[in-house]
């Protein structure tokens, strides 16, 4: 129905152009409906012979062109199932991250304490050995000094008692000192050599 309702309505323009031009002459009116029939029979032929050479390159020009919408239409699915699942995986590993930096943190402070406590362990243990390595020194030093002092105490009394002799003792005590010394020493010897012969 649709087929013959629509050359009819393709001629009806040509129709009116016609009786118009006829009016415009001041002819009566007039539907020249052999001139009509003549141009919709050429535009159905026309019509049909476009239908069937278009038929196939219209139908494979739509088809591919559905086609390439629905592969681009894939494409932008599976575009965006990808985009989804990076993003999925970058959400994961950022939540990672930061327990990862948190643990971090909590194992850096840990070990910056750990090595704080052990600095000041080895600082403690640095300054007892210095301070006794001083206390050390400080005793062996005053220990030689002592000793220094005690050999110059010596040394300066026997000068001073020498000197205190030489002017108490006269010559003549000692003569009398060196004389008692010899007889001392004869008589110690004689007691040896008698000793000697009771043997």
């Amino acid at each position: 129905m649709t087929r013959l309702v629509l050359p009819f309505l393709l001629a009806l323009p040509s129709a009116a152009l016609a009786s118009g031009e006829a009016a415009a002459e001041g002819e009566a009116f007039h539907v020249p409906w052999a001139s009509i029939g003549f141009h919709t029979l050429n535009l159905a032929i026309l019509l049909v012979a476009l239908f069937f050479l278009l038929r196939r390159p219209l139908s494979d020009a739509l088809a591919n062109r559905s086609a390439l919408i629905r592969r681009s239409l894939q494409e932008a699915r599976d575009a965006k199932e990808a985009a989804e699942a990076l993003l999925e995986d970058l959400e994961e590993r950022l939540a990672g991250f930061e327990f990862q930096v948190d643990g971090l943190k909590r194992e850096m402070a840990q070990q910056a304490e750990e090595e704080r406590l052990a600095i000041v362990e080895r600082a403690r243990h640095e300054a007892e050995a210095i301070r006794s390595a001083g206390e050390r020194a400080i005793r062996d030093e005053v220990a030689r000094a002592r000793r220094g002092l005690q050999e110059e105490v010596v040394t300066l009394s026997v000068a001073l008692a020498r000197q205190l002799l030489e002017r108490q003792v006269a010559e003549a005590d000692q003569e009398r000192l060196v004389g008692d010394l010899l007889a001392r020493m004869q008589s110690d010897g004689d007691r040896g050599g008698r000793s000697g012969h009771v043997v």
